[in-house]
Parts: C-alpha cells; sequence; structure tokens
C-alpha cells in the first residue's frame, strides 16, 4: 500500500521538482510568464506563506499553495506544479487536495486559476474541484489559450 503524506514545502524538495516536473508545467510556465521552472518555482514560493508537499512513498508528487492578489485583499491565487509521479497517484492526490480547498475556501472569498488549456489533466482536476469556467484569455507572444476558472462567488 502507497504512503500518501502532505507537509510544508522545505528547500530541499525543489531539486527533486524541478528534475522531474511535468511538461505541461513547464510549458504553462513560460506561456503565462516567460519563466523557467527554476523562476517559476522560485516565484511562487516566494509569495505564497502555504506552500505544500505532496508525497508518495517518499517521491515527490507535487508542490502547491496560493498567493493574495492583493496584500489586503481576499482573492487568492492557488497554483500548482506536479512531478511524472502525478498520474500514478492521480486519485489519492485528488481526494487530499480537498482539504487544502477547504482551508483556501475559509481564508479566500473568491479563488482564481488560469489553467493552460494544454494541460488537460489540471483542467479536469480543476473542474472536479468545482471550480467554474468564467473565461478565456490568450496568453503571451504565442497567444496560448488559458481558461480562467473562480469559485466562491454567483457568476
Amino acid at each position: 500500500m502507497v504512503e500518501y503524506k502532505q507537509r510544508p514545502t522545505e528547500e530541499r524538495d525543489i531539486p527533486e521538482l524541478l528534475e522531474n516536473m511535468r511538461e505541461p508545467d513547464k510549458e504553462a510556465l513560460m506561456a503565462s510568464h516567460g519563466f523557467s521552472p527554476e523562476q517559476g518555482v522560485e516565484h511562487a514560493l516566494s509569495v505564497s506563506r502555504d506552500a505544500i508537499t505532496g508525497l508518495a512513498d517518499g517521491k515527490l508528487v507535487c508542490v502547491y499553495g496560493s498567493q493574495r492578489l492583493t496584500v489586503l485583499g481576499t482573492i487568492g491565487l492557488p497554483w500548482m506544479f506536479s512531478t511524472n509521479e502525478l498520474p500514478k497517484h492521480y486519485r489519492a492526490f485528488a481526494r487530499k487536495s480537498l482539504r487544502g480547498l477547504e482551508a483556501w475556501r475559509a481564508e479566500y472569498s473568491l479563488l482564481y486559476v488560469m489553467v493552460d488549456r494544454r494541460n488537460t489533466a489540471a483542467w479536469r482536476w480543476i473542474s472536479w474541484l468545482g471550480f467554474i469556467l468564467a473565461g478565456t484569455q490568450e496568453v503571451g507572444e504565442d497567444k496560448i489559450l488559458f481558461d480562467e476558472f473562480v469559485m466562491g462567488v454567483e457568476l
């Protein structure tokens, strides 16, 4: 039986995350911000106070967290980077991610996520969690389609 564990992200998690990051996450970072994986992870961790690492039998599956849109605001921007281990443990991860979602819903009045449309796994996960598709934007020089999802407000 696989042991699933979540804990606060530690500096030692970063090399494993970067070495095994899924291609769709790398592509989304480049398309949305022009960031390399290293830059994207560094930025996400610098603006988030609640980064969590998900493990399966000691192997890193994902790192996720959230940030406030503004310092005093109540809009939360969740983010996640996953490794190639995620597809092997998708169901267990999805169930455990509900706990993180509950904490975010208690902290923020609105959650807002942009998902690279090419990342079908992320799209399915966000939809499964109950986020509502609110719009689409062309992002970056290549005009990659990103879908906007929200939770916490009536549309």
